[in-house]
């Protein structure tokens, strides 16, 4: 049966393909990805493209925690196990719904269906909750809304190094259609570029715009595709926030995936791309300069320009083609 006073009697909401059903007393969902859909879902049909690949188990203990999640280039599901939220949602999808809103409390043996572009967030207000999550193949990236440009997250420790260069030195790039943004994982917050790092950026460049970032995860869903500076980077992310994993990646390997990028490659595939194609090499980590002297500077800085090179080539062109225009 659907919930009441979700849209109407089918449990349409008033975003177009936003369906909810509730089946209370359900047992909790199993390995399986269609079994589960067929366990939760029992009165709602799926959309026909909607093949779910992928489960996700969700929980927290702290009532009013908020969780955002971005909007997805797939169809997926959320599920309530145990416990109450406070779930909204808003339509991200170009054309007049866009920013359509609407909210709801979803308790145990609710499902929802989202479909494509729009987006999700959630408060606790009943703990422990335990969500389930079923993302189809096209929720490997995420959905950026067509009214703004598609953003770039650079990472690294203490964002005075090579996030804080490769954030300038993007933005002293010609990036229509693209923005960035950087933060470290352990922040001296405040401080400005390192100067041997700031003596290799372009003479023309300003950098005492720059003051150090902590990342938080705020800053992770609003970005569209995450570029750490080292392995160890993207470990720390993938710890604090695995389900935001699927967008984060080191500098060096995406650079080299985009050297091979296939011609139909568009910015909505993108993440799902260079998720399928995790790979590892010695030189994908830029070291890091910090206390090192202007050499290793200079060295870090050559091997960020490299790769920014081939990444900002390719999503520049990329978003010149995006039929939305992001």
């Amino acid at each position: 049966m659907t919930s009441p006073g979700f849209g109407d009697a089918r449990g349409q909401a008033p975003i177009p393909g936003l369906v909810h059903t509730f089946a209370p007393g359900a047992d909790a969902p199993g390995p399986s990805a269609r079994r589960v859909w067929q366990s939760w879902s029992p009165d709602v049909t799926p959309p026909a493209e909607f093949q779910p690949r992928r489960q996700e188990i969700s929980s927290s203990d702290r009532v009013g925690e908020t969780v955002p999640l971005s909007a997805r280039a797939g169809t997926w599901t959320l599920t309530v196990i145990a416990g109450r939220i406070a779930a909204s949602w808003v339509d991200q999808r170009p054309g007049q719904g866009t920013g359509r809103a609407y909210d709801n409390d979803l308790t145990s043996g609710s499902t929802v269906v989202v479909p494509a572009g729009v987006a999700c967030s959630y408060q606790v207000l009943e703990a422990p909750v335990h969500l389930s999550m079923l993302f189809d193949a096209q929720c490997d990236s995420v959905h950026p809304p067509a009214d703004r440009p598609f953003r770039i997250l650079f990472v690294c420790t203490a964002n005075i190094c090579r996030s804080a260069y490769a954030h300038l030195a993007a933005n002293g790039r010609p990036h229509a259609g693209l923005e960035f943004g950087s933060a470290g994982v352990h922040a001296l917050v405040g401080r400005p570029i390192d100067p041997p790092m700031a003596d290799c950026l372009d003479p023309h460049l300003d950098p005492s715009s720059h003051r150090a970032r902590q990342l938080t995860r705020a800053d992770m869903v609003a970005a569209d595709l995450v570029l750490t500076m080292a392995a160890e980077h993207r470990r720390y992310i993938l710890e604090e926030w695995p389900d935001l994993g699927r967008k984060t990646f080191v500098l060096g390997h995406v650079a080299r995936e985009l050297q091979r990028a296939p011609d139909d490659l568009t910015l909505q595939d993108l993440a799902g791309h260079l998720w399928r194609r995790r790979t590892v090499e010695p030189d994908d980590d830029v070291p890091d300069p910090y206390g090192r002297g202007p050499r290793a500077a200079r060295a870090a800085a050559g091997r960020i320009d490299e790769s920014l090179d081939v990444v900002l080539r390719v999503l520049g062109t990329l978003s010149a083609s995006s039929p939305d225009g992001t």
